[in-house]
């Protein structure tokens, strides 16, 4: 297997697991998005109050997407850092 290849691999597969990672906090966001529209839906009393709820719900659902996303994008990147410093050394041992 030629450099350009390994490098390739390399970068397929942090990128198939970085997007898996990513995409299962995605999901998980998506639910935890649905879960309060559901409870905003039921809900009874004041609307408005019901409505900032609903929203404050979702926005920590999304911080707690942010930072699991943070957390994959640092590995990708850990492991881009490494297929880039891989094929930088194989180009002085050609």
């Amino acid at each position: 297997m030629n450099r350009e290849s390994k490098y390739n691999a390399i970068m397929a597969e942090a990128s198939r697991v970085y997007r898996e990672a990513s995409m299962d906090a995605f999901a998980l966001y998506v639910h935890d998005c649905e879960l309060a529209g559901q409870r905003y839906k039921a809900s009874t009393g004041d609307v408005l109050e019901a409505q900032d709820r609903c929203r404050d719900e979702i926005d920590d659902a999304g911080h707690r997407y942010d930072a699991a996303v943070i957390v994959q994008l640092a590995a990708y990147i850990v492991a881009r850092d490494a297929a880039m410093k891989a094929y930088s050394l194989s180009e002085n041992l050609a």
